[in-house]
């Protein structure tokens, strides 16, 4: 049975993201399974620019666009279309990186998994990295000196099996799923952490106030994911 739940999905821009990464995309958002009456899809502009304006409108018709007059970064950015979307009285939000692309039945078994797990609260997809079967993150895991790290990176997909997956502590934000009472109980993203981190903080609220984390091994997302970082990523 499919969902019957009302999913926004939430893209943040920032530069050059649209230009290099949102066709692909939104094309495949375009594609999905789930009923598109019960989805809507946020473009969030960070510190918008006449071209990125334009390439958000050329490459994302239909998509409904925020812009903001300064860089709010990950957690600003998602805040922005979160605030706009609770009001219109979505079930669930999916905060999805924009150099992504996702399985054309990807958002039906995501929000089905949500339906069926009463018991979580907060979902992540499957992530790939992009051209590979080879796993980003099955679940993120939180080291003992406090730094997070991808489940399961590098290994080939048909390695592991579902009932195998480890245990995880937090969500990726690249293809993340929080049901309406997460947010209304525990709050919206800390913008202070800007990139990176975001998740991880918000999932540590989530479990301190009673909520669980799971996976949906079914919804599956492909990331342009590289690990090597410039100084200034370093530093977030």
């Amino acid at each position: 049975m499919q969902s019957s739940s009302r999913v926004a999905v939430i893209l943040v821009n920032h530069k050059d993201y649209a230009r290099k990464h949102l066709f692909d995309c939104y094309a495949s958002l375009r594609a999905q399974t789930y009923p598109a009456e019960k989805t809507k899809i946020f473009i969030v502009d960070n510190d918008f620019t006449p071209e990125t304006q334009k390439q958000i409108a050329d490459n994302a018709p239909g998509a409904v666009l925020l812009q903001t007059r300064a860089n709010l970064g990950w957690g600003g950015g998602n805040n922005t279309a979160l605030r706009a979307a609770l009001k219109q009285g979505f079930d669930y939000f999916v905060m999805l990186n924009m150099d992504t692309q996702v399985q054309k039945d990807w958002l039906e078994h995501l929000a089905g998994e949500a339906d069926r797990r009463a018991d979580l609260h907060i979902l992540q997809s499957k992530v790939l990295l992009s051209g590979t079967d080879r796993i980003n993150s099955v679940g993120n895991r939180m080291q003992f000196l406090g730094y997070g790290y991808c489940n399961g990176y590098g290994r080939k997909d048909s390695e592991l099996e579902a009932a195998a997956y480890p245990p995880m502590d937090f969500a990726s934000g690249a293809a993340m799923l929080v049901k309406r009472e997460g947010f209304e109980r525990v709050g919206l993203f800390h913008e202070e952490y800007f990139m990176y981190y975001d998740d991880a903080e918000f999932c540590w609220r989530a479990r301190l106030a009673g909520f669980r984390v799971g996976l949906a091994s079914a919804s599956v997302c492909r990331h342009k994911y590289d690990f090597r970082r410039v100084l200034d990523s370093l530093y977030y």
